[in-house]
């Protein structure tokens, strides 16, 4: 068992993630993702002014509000969907808020280019990257098939757009649409 023995030890410059016997796994793998993502980032500006449209089209806010008009607007059907949205937002800043502050991986160098706040400097998971996927996911069941592949291609191009502002390593968004679709699957099951 001395092989499979892991140790988390963070710092507040960066966590750590270390199998002992065989050298420092987190620090290579984060290497890795930091030369990957950065090749991936956008110099020219016009495409980063689109590419922040999308990344914003994932703000909480936006979502939040949507759900409040459909509830007050809404069918029964729609005042469900809304319902179902608002824990597909609060499920995943649960997970992905407290894992932040748990592994505590700072986001790659640069200005933070006004797309997050500056009290939220770690970006392990994306937390843009858990709210989408958990909310195409726990709409799936109610909503129509074609508009839940929209959902999904709309989460996957708002998670990618992160690493392309240089906001996020790639990653933090891979690993939150892993959890976000979790949540939305958990939200599903339980709905």
């Amino acid at each position: 068992m001395k092989g499979l023995a892991m140790e988390l030890a963070y710092t507040e410059k960066t966590a750590r993630l270390r199998c002992p016997e065989r050298g420092d796994v987190w620090a290579r793998l984060s290497h890795w993702d930091a030369g990957l993502s950065a090749s991936l980032r956008l110099t020219e500006e016009r495409w980063r002014r689109l590419v922040k449209g999308v990344a914003h089209s994932g703000d909480a806010v936006f979502w939040l509000a949507a759900a409040a008009m459909m509830f007050l607007l809404g069918t029964p059907t729609g005042q469900e969907v809304a319902l179902r949205l608002v824990q597909a937002i609060v499920g995943a800043g649960i997970v992905a808020a407290g894992l932040k502050r748990l592994i505590r991986r700072p986001r790659p160098d640069g200005p933070p280019d006004g797309l997050y706040p500056i009290h939220d400097r770690y970006g392990f998971p994306s937390g843009h990257a858990v709210r989408v996927a958990a909310i195409a996911t726990a709409l799936s069941p109610l909503i129509p098939g074609w508009l839940t592949a929209a959902l999904a291609l709309w989460a996957a191009a708002v998670s990618l757009s992160r690493v392309l502002l240089g906001i996020h390593y790639l990653l933090d968004v891979l690993t939150g649409m892993l959890l976000g679709g979790a949540v939305g699957l958990a939200l599903a099951q339980v709905g």
